[in-house]
């Protein structure tokens, strides 16, 4: 008669088996480029440990999140319990940017109040210097004589920029004309 603990070992086999054929296939390139902005987001708000605090989630929940290797998506109202705490630094807000442009849109922040000469002057600095970085993108993808894939990704991505602050200005001009 058979022991038990002997078959066991083969059983697991059976079962790992099992898991490796079942539904468990690698994330798409998109899908991890936004597990790497969700981990983005959460170090802007200061790591695992605050982001798990401002959402209500463990830390390993949020770990996941953030993983290229993991299903698990953030929801939205954590996406915006997080960048609500990240207004001021550099790509706010990182999620709601990213799902816009994806989608065809720009996403531009309106002006709160009528514009001052000196945020005008501004807006007219932001738009040169974002065509000059448009325009240093395309040149150095140009050098080869072309223009791949990841570099196009990239000059739309400074497009986007340009864009962005032109629409800022044209909102701020509309509120000079309204008087």
């Amino acid at each position: 008669m058979p022991v038990p603990s002997i078959c066991w070992p083969a059983n697991l086999r059976k079962l790992w088996g099992f898991w490796a054929m079942s539904d468990i296939s690698p994330l798409s390139p998109m899908e991890q480029h936004e597990a790497q902005l969700v981990r983005k987001l959460v170090e802007q708000v200061g790591g695992l440990k605050n982001a798990s605090y401002f959402t209500g989630k463990s830390k390993s929940q949020i770990a996941r999140y953030q993983s290229p290797n993991d299903r698990d998506s953030i929801p939205l109202r954590d996406v915006r319990r997080l960048e609500e705490r990240t207004v001021g630094q550099g790509g706010h807000p990182l999620i709601t940017r990213y799902l816009a442009n994806q989608n065809g849109y720009v996403l531009v922040q309106l002006p709160g109040e009528k514009p001052k000469p000196l945020q005008l002057m501004k807006y007219i600095g932001a738009m040169s210097k974002e065509l000059g970085d448009v325009s240093k993108h395309i040149l150095d993808a140009l050098a080869d004589g072309t223009i791949d894939g990841d570099e196009a990704r990239g000059a739309i991505t400074e497009c986007f920029d340009l864009l962005r602050v032109t629409a800022g200005l044209v909102e701020a001009l509309k509120q000079l004309v309204d008087d």
